[in-house]
């Protein structure tokens, strides 16, 4: 018994003939007929009794037409069910992760896809590398990001795009130059992840370079989350490390009391879809690992940019800007003149981009933020911000300029420049 003899019964059955059921098939008659035929010797009944030239069903035909309905429905539900996967009207798309993936790709990444994809549901699994990839393997999830290495027994592994480790803690001495893996194996290190031990990626990685190297890593502390770990580093418990791309991405900003650097030898984690070997991926797994690609690429992009220290340096240069921006709120309280409080507040915009500017520095670095005319200079060097203006003052106080000057000095552009000596503009402007 197949599909094509039921289908041939039932256009029999509804058009009370094998001729006009041939002709609603697009069929010749004797086709139709045989088929019956056979239909009727496998199961040892007659199913038509032949009337003229009509058809009349038996008692195992009335018996069998129901059960033939019902088959043919069910076919026609299976077919449409899978045109709907392949067309992205239904199914599921199962994809494995790690806990941060959603720093690197965005919290909206779900919304997006159920945006273009409304009637597929989504199935996001996962809190580890280590994990994600056994879940692909055991045939639980069809794909999944990974941070590399992981097991790849019957994987295929294919590697989208780079991060960097850095060392974070609140100890600027620490900071003042790229770590190393000796200096590494000395603190007293906090690592998350304390579940998957040393299945982890990142303890993995660790544990090579400094096999490499000749030491071991041992943390003081292990936790689950680096959030715990950033925590317990800004309140002076140890140190931690902790890849770019999500200092970079981070939603929640770093405690003010942590900096960053990476490592003199750079260490390099890369992030890497797995799929099952051999195995074909539905249309909706292939969806979501087109947008999840794109979306470590952009941030990929955001890297090649990105400061590779954040030390005291730039904390203490940004505290000073918050302290020139009171300043000069506090002056404005006082302004009485309107040319002086608007070109004032351009000063005000500025200082609300600077901050963007302040992080990490090898060496010097100077970040020029335009405050109309003319321009805001902050200089970061070993650890000591020096903060002046474009008048050659560099070195000066600038919360003393601002207070004792504000309405007169080009910091802020605010009316004539000061007169360094007596001249005959000053003299007019004294008669």
């Amino acid at each position: 018994m197949n599909i094509q003899q039921l289908e041939y019964f039932l256009a029999s059955v509804e058009r009370g003939s094998f001729s006009a059921a041939a002709e609603s098939l697009h069929l010749a008659q004797p086709s139709v007929s045989e088929q019956v035929r056979r239909l009727e010797a496998e199961l040892g009944v007659a199913l038509f009794q032949r009337v003229g030239r009509g058809l009349v069903l038996t008692e195992a035909g009335k018996t069998l037409r129901p059960r033939a309905e019902a088959v043919l429905d069910a076919v026609r539900e299976a077919r449409e069910s899978v045109v709907a996967v392949r067309e992205l009207r239904g199914g599921t798309a199962s994809f494995g992760t790690f806990a941060t993936a959603d720093e690197y790709l965005g919290s909206d990444l779900i919304a997006e896809f159920r945006g273009r994809h409304p009637n597929v549901r989504v199935r996001i699994l996962g809190l580890n590398s280590a994990e994600a990839a056994e879940d692909v393997r055991a045939g639980r999830l069809e794909a999944a990001i990974v941070a590399l290495p992981v097991d790849d027994e019957g994987l295929a592994v294919r590697p989208v795009v780079e991060d960097e480790l850095c060392f974070v803690s609140a100890d600027p001495a620490k900071l003042r130059r790229p770590m190393t893996i000796e200096r590494l194996a000395a603190t007293q290190l906090i690592l998350s992840d304390a579940s998957y031990g040393r299945d982890d990626p990142t303890r993995r990685l660790l544990a090579e370079h400094a096999q490499r190297a000749g030491v071991s890593i041992e943390p003081v502390v292990d936790v689950e989350t680096d959030t715990t770990a950033f925590d317990l580093a800004a309140a002076g418990v140890g140190d931690a490390v902790t890849w770019l791309g999500l200092l970079v991405n981070r939603r929640s900003p770093l405690p003010k009391e942590l900096g960053w650097t990476t490592f003199k030898q750079p260490i390099h984690m890369s992030l890497a879809f797995v799929f099952r070997r051999g195995a074909p991926l539905s249309p909706a797994a292939r969806e979501m690992s087109a947008i999840v690609e794109r979306r470590l690429l952009e941030t990929a992009s955001k890297l090649a940019d990105a400061p590779r220290r954040r030390g005291a340096a730039a904390q203490l240069a940004q505290q000073r800007v918050a302290g020139l921006r009171a300043d000069v709120v506090e002056h404005l309280e006082h302004a009485d003149d309107r040319r002086v409080v608007q070109r004032a507040g351009v000063l005000l915009d500025g200082l609300e981009d600077l901050g963007g500017h302040l992080v990490g520095a090898r060496g010097v670095r100077t970040a020029a933020v335009p405050v109309g005319h003319p321009v805001l200079l902050v200089c970061v060097q070993r650890g000591r911000d020096l903060a002046g203006v474009d008048d050659g003052q560099r070195h000066a106080r600038p919360r003393q300029l601002v207070a004792q000057r504000l309405g007169e000095h080009p910091l802020c552009g605010l009316g004539a420049p000061v007169d360094r000596r007596p001249g005959k503009r000053a003299q007019r402007r004294a008669g």
